[in-house]
């Protein structure tokens, strides 16, 4: 058992590893906020909710495409910085 434990440490728990897991949680964070940010600018904009699906009756074009628009831009960017983020923390701790 002991063995086993070890050649997990020396295998999976590496420094990589790690960071590697700190990234990628710091992506889905980041993306559930921004998301989160996202959703509420709109309300406050349209004074509606944002469009859940696109192809509903109730969803036209503009808001569609708007939507879709402003999500992967908002989504894109918060992913970069949060990635940029880790890999510089990375380089300060290492």
């Amino acid at each position: 058992m002991n063995q086993t434990l070890a050649r997990f440490n020396e295998e999976v728990m590496t420094r990589e590893n790690a960071w590697t897991a700190a990234g990628i949680l710091t992506v889905i964070a980041g993306a559930a906020m921004g998301r989160t940010l996202l959703k509420s600018g709109w309300r406050s904009v349209t004074g509606n909710e944002p469009p859940q699906d696109p192809d509903a009756d109730d969803t036209n074009w503009k808001q569609a495409l708007t939507w879709g628009v402003l999500t992967g831009a908002i989504i894109g960017v918060v992913r970069a910085l949060s990635r940029k983020g880790a890999s510089a923390a990375e380089r300060r701790w290492a």
